[in-house]
This record gives C-alpha cells, structure tokens and sequence, in this order.
C-alpha cells in the first residue's frame, strides 16, 4: 500500500482501492482477516475493542447502523464496501490532482495558491497526512502559524489513525512543523517538546537541528523581549490578520467549501484534466 496515500489504482494490497475487493464476498473476508493478522496495529485496534465493552457496543451500533442504511440503497454489505472504494478512489485521485496543483503553486512562488489548493485536496481526503502537512508548510510561509499548529496535530492524527506501518514516515515532518509553528508563536515549552521529538526520528537532519537550537536561542531571551515576541506572534493569529494575508475570512472559505461540497464541482470549476 502506498505510505499515506489511500488511492494507489490497480492495487489489491491497497484495501481501499477497487482493486483489493472482488464479486466473492467470502475470499475477499478472508484476505481482509490475513490482512489483519500481519499488521499489529490493526490487531492491536481489534483486540481493544474486543475488550472494552464500551467500545465493542460503538463498533457494533456504527455496523447496525451501516447495514440499515446499505438496506435503504437496495446493497449488501459487500456491495456497499465496494461502492465506497469506487467513491474514495475518485475522490483521492481528485485531491491528489490538487495538491499536485498546489506544489506547482509552490514552487511557483504563488503561496497563497497553494494554500487554497491543499485546503481542497483536504477537504476531499481529509484522511491524508501529507495534505495537512503541505498546508501546514503553507501557512508557515504565511505567517498564519496557529493554522500551521492545528494542520501539524491534524496530520499526527491522522498519522495515529492510519497506523505505524502505513504512514510514520510523516511523523517527524509533523513534530517538526508543529514545533515551528509553536516558535514562531512564543509557545516554547511546548516546540521544544515537539522538536525533541522529530529531533530523536532524524538526528542528522540539518533543518531539525537548526530549529532545536533556534528554539534554545529563544529560551533564553529576556523575558521583556520574550513578552514582545508573544505579542507579535499572538497578533499574527487574529481573525484580521488571516483576511489580511489570505483575502477571505475563514467563514468565507467554509461557505465556499459547503458550496463546493454540496454541488461536487471540483473539477468542472477548477478545469482539472
């Protein structure tokens, strides 16, 4: 399976690609459980709930609640598991057209570009890593570090969700950009916490030891111009401060994005080929 990446086309080790399901609802069970059985984190997952009656009952409403509605669309529900992996591979083939539009934005130069390009590819995978993360090293170049912040925990999230063996290859990029985004807003107990960690997982890595010292530097000011640098840091993060740098105000962009949402058009309105 692809690190990070749920749609990789032709792949039957990819369980969420069409490749990996067929007509027979048996056989595809079984290399789902084989699946399972090689991966510890999956198993670790099933063994928890499978001990914590609380946590059982949820898994058990959510499938009662997933059969109910594969019976309203006429489906079984392997013909529903195999509907969805049609619906997630568009998706993520679409989002990774975006974030690829958003490197090139980069690259470009044009930041504020890519920023809305991988702001798309999220909200149609919003399950990948390496979107929250390009966004994060988007928002950094900005100046809007508290987005920088919380796209940095998303991506660790995400991360957690998908399991080591899929996708700790962005991990450390996460704790780096995480501890950035807490430096740049004065907050620096916790980016040292956060560098020491990406720090342990690359330590010949030149741009993590160059944060780690900056972040020591920064410890060290005087706590007069510590309170200086908190201020600017803090006023960076205002509400004023994101329209001023991005055009819009975060309720604008949610209000585009439902509108994307509920007409689909991604593609059509971009002129994605």
């Amino acid at each position: 399976m692809a690190t990070g990446t749920k749609y990789r086309p032709n792949d039957p080790n990819n369980f969420y690609d069409p490749a990996s399901s067929t007509d027979n609802a048996f056989a595809d069970m079984l290399k789902a459980y084989e699946r399972g059985r090689n991966d510890p984190h999956i198993s670790s997952q099933v063994h928890a709930i499978a001990n914590d009656p609380i946590a059982r009952q949820r898994y058990e409403d959510y499938m009662a609640e997933e059969a109910r509605d594969a019976e309203m669309r006429g489906e079984n529900m392997h013909e529903r598991m195999r509907r969805e992996k049609r619906e997630w591979a568009v998706r993520d083939a679409l989002s990774m057209k975006l974030k690829d539009r958003g490197n090139d934005a980069l690259r470009e130069g044009d930041v504020k570009k890519a920023w809305f390009m991988y702001s798309l590819a999220l909200e149609k995978s919003s399950h990948e890593p390496a979107y929250s993360l390009n966004r994060a090293a988007a928002s950094l170049q900005l100046g809007l570090y508290l987005f920088a912040e919380l796209d940095a925990t998303q991506a660790l999230q995400a991360d957690m969700h998908h399991g080591p063996m899929r996708t700790s290859r962005f991990t450390p990029k996460a704790y780096f950009r995480r501890a950035q985004a807490r430096r740049y807003m004065g907050t620096l107990n916790e980016a040292e916490q956060d560098i020491l960690v990406a720090l342990r997982m690359l330590p010949e890595d030149a741009a993590v030891i160059k944060e780690q010292k900056t972040i020591c530097d920064l410890q060290h000011m005087d706590l007069d111009d510590l309170k200086t640098y908190r201020k600017k840091s803090y006023e960076r993060t205002s509400p004023e401060t994101f329209k001023e740098i991005i055009g819009y105000t975060v309720e604008d962009i949610d209000a585009m994005l439902e509108k994307m949402r509920e007409q689909e058009e991604y593609e059509d309105a971009l002129d994605l080929d």
